[in-house]
């Protein structure tokens, strides 16, 4: 026997404003005194994220999706923990292109307009996220894709993350599947 569930009061519409992520992280970049945010902080000093909470809110009329970003972690100072510990937080918010990478990465990876698959390298398009695994590299944004008569792909042909690999190889990839957050 199924269990039905009670009808919705005609006329009432539900819309998502904001969609929050928080999740504990270990083995971030530290965030220099350059990267964080609001320039007060001295040369040498950073943040040991251990906390990440990334709030993705929708668009609805006259007002534009945003995504912002807390980091929470300790204090450092030349790169080594301060002791005792401190834990302080840093926001991120605006112009994506001035965040740091791996911050950059976080939102994409857990982005509710987002789709994990695992796919073919023949299928891979740019702005894919290609989970590779590698120490280095463990995530790769394709920009460009390319493939040849012979049945190669080459993602970021000539770049310092360039990957090659054969169409009927697997991997898997995170990829957008609705509009980009601004």
């Amino acid at each position: 026997m199924s269990n039905p569930q009670p009808p919705e009061p005609a006329g009432i519409r539900r819309t998502p404003l904001r969609t929050t992520v928080r999740y504990g992280i270990a083995g971030a970049p530290l965030l220099t005194a350059e990267q964080l945010r609001d320039g007060s902080y001295g040369p040498g000093t950073g943040i040991e994220p251990s906390v990440i909470e990334i709030r993705y809110s929708s668009a609805r009329e006259g007002v534009e999706a945003s995504v912002s970003v807390t980091v929470t972690g300790s204090w450092t100072s030349e790169g080594e923990p301060e002791r005792p510990a401190r834990e302080v937080e840093t926001r991120f918010e605006g112009d994506r292109d001035q965040w740091p990478r791996w911050v950059r990465l976080e939102v994409r990876l857990s982005d509710p307009a987002c789709q994990h698959l695992y796919v073919p390298a023949d299928d891979f398009r740019p702005g894919d996220l290609i989970h590779v695994g590698s120490e280095e590299w463990p995530v790769v944004e394709a920009r460009t894709v390319t493939r040849d008569q012979y049945s190669s792909v080459t993602v970021n042909a000539g770049a310092s993350d360039q990957l090659d690999g054969r169409v009927w190889q697997h991997a898997y990839v995170t990829r957008k599947t609705v509009q980009a957050r601004r």
